[in-house]
């Protein structure tokens, strides 16, 4: 993947009303694909930080 996308992603994805320096021009269909990509990453999060609990868990009980 080049770099040129992947920091134009990030830029997307970071649109926040003080870094809007870069990302003024965006249409509002873009809005909407950060939006479900934050959701995304939500969701992500959620379920690494349910596996990590999970985990340290059967780690307690095996590491006995």
């Amino acid at each position: 993947m080049p770099r040129n996308y992947l920091t134009s992603e990030l830029g997307a994805f970071e649109s926040s009303p003080h870094t809007s320096s870069e990302t003024q021009g965006t249409p509002r269909a873009m809005t909407g694909k950060v939006m479900a990509k934050r959701q995304k990453m939500k969701r992500i999060r959620i379920f690494i930080r349910n596996e990590k609990s999970r985990r340290e868990t059967s780690d307690g009980f095996l590491g006995n």
